[in-house]
């Protein structure tokens, strides 16, 4: 993201009283600054402003029956979700993701950042909030503390301003946004498993609130944190089920003869708290944490033209049905995907990434672990315009079915298509 700094002195001189405009006027004096006021003007001249706005349309292709025309009688349109989505829109545009941030040194060690969200649903929210300190720490160390991405996989951290697709492959996404072409929905009743349904593994965690260090040479790289474990929420998130979690990661970087290969692991220790038996009539069921103890490996080849291969996979236990609502004793999940990337003219890149999703090694609702199966074979260009502006062409076709709990031949037992044109603008 681009960095803004020559606005901050006059933005600071408006906030403190003195207008800029009165030091530029012929034979006039210098506005006069309290000590105060010259303190707080060179924090805020320091401070660095960046953000980026996502542009999107989006097209699901399936069924017509699939999809249906929403409102509210008289107020008009209602959407409930941020894209178009099976029982709603099946075209639309949409505002994917705003994001403005603040990053600001507290002395040459130390520094802070803030980072706000906003889109198309939903209101403004915060994204970061964090403190790195290295002050006290050994060289190549440093604490980050507060709300940030965890270090688990290469993908997860990544932030879709650089990385090729539109979201995470749905084995390593935090988003409902990957699983549109997929059934989704879950029962408002705790404890009902809905037949079907997949939910992402690290649904919300692309942040949570927690303690990293992080130690970095010059071909190595770790980290180990210290978690709430629940990710974040657009009304905030506070501890819910009183067990921390840990997530740490490691990658090391090999020079080779055309490029770098670098090669990884991570590690997911936690508890995840789920209702521990079905409903008995109205009443549900107690908590119950369930563990989550996943283990993830990556390998990335880098060549020096630009060309990118990249190959991730998790393995581990998570005992909870596919759909979050009921404690699983013994389930596993795995998960995998293969991404290749490669210039193909001046200022524009081709990719093309197939993924693997199972959630469940167990009969659920009636289903069996390979009916809950999700696969995706997904791919596009990306074209940078301008400094600053990119357009990125994407397109994904599940390769199974958006429902696998729906009878044979019907709307819902069919594959599903997705179509994302979006524009990227960073400041």
């Amino acid at each position: 993201m681009k960095t803004i700094l020559n606005t901050a002195p006059l933005f600071a001189l408006a906030l403190l009283g003195a207008h800029p405009a009165a030091a530029q006027t012929k034979n006039s004096a210098p506005p006069a600054l309290t000590a105060e006021q010259v303190k707080a003007l060179d924090l805020l001249s320091k401070l660095k402003f960046s953000g980026y706005l996502q542009l999107r349309y989006d097209a699901l292709l399936g069924d017509a029956a699939l999809f249906k025309n929403q409102g509210a009688g008289g107020t008009g349109p209602r959407p409930t979700v941020g894209a178009p989505h099976v029982g709603g829109a099946s075209q639309g545009f949409i505002l994917r993701r705003g994001r403005f941030k603040v990053d600001g040194a507290l002395n040459p060690k130390d520094a802070f950042t803030f980072q706000f969200d906003f889109g198309s649903v939903g209101p403004l929210h915060l994204r970061d909030m964090y403190a790195d300190i290295k002050s006290g720490l050994p060289h190549n160390w440093q604490l980050r503390v507060g709300q940030f991405p965890p270090q688990f996989t290469y993908i997860l951290p990544s932030s879709s301003r650089v990385r090729e697709s539109p979201e995470r492959a749905l084995g390593f996404s935090d988003s409902s946004n990957a699983n549109f072409i997929f059934k989704d929905t879950v029962s408002a009743t705790g404890g009902t498993v809905t037949a079907g349904t997949v939910i992402p593994f690290l649904l919300n965690q692309d942040r949570d609130q927690g303690a990293m260090f992080s130690y970095k040479a010059k071909r190595a790289t770790s980290y180990f944190g210290l978690y709430n474990g629940e990710g974040r929420d657009n009304n905030g998130q506070r501890p819910i089920n009183g067990n921390l979690t840990f997530m740490g990661r490691v990658e090391q970087r090999i020079p080779a003869a055309k490029g770098d290969v670098f090669v990884g692991g991570s590690r997911y220790d936690g508890q995840w708290p789920a209702r521990a038996a079905a409903p008995v009539g109205t009443t549900v069921a107690d908590f119950k944490n369930a563990a989550r103890r996943v283990t993830a490996l990556e390998t990335r080849w880098v060549g020096k033209n630009g060309t990118e291969l990249r190959y991730e996979r998790i393995d581990g236990r998570y005992d909870v049905t596919p759909d979050r609502s009921l404690y699983l004793a013994g389930n596993n999940i795995h998960a995998w995907y293969a991404t290749v990337r490669q210039p193909i003219a001046p200022h524009t890149v081709a990719s093309l990434t197939y993924d693997v999703f199972d959630p469940t090694n167990q009969t659920v609702a009636g289903l069996t672990p390979g009916e809950y199966r999700r696969k995706t074979l997904q791919g596009g260009v990306l074209h940078q315009l301008a400094p600053g502006t990119r357009l990125r062409l994407w397109y994904v076709q599940g390769l199974t079915p958006y429902d696998p709990s729906a009878a044979a031949g019907t709307a819902a037992r069919k594959k599903l298509g997705q179509v994302i044109g979006e524009l990227q603008v960073e400041f």
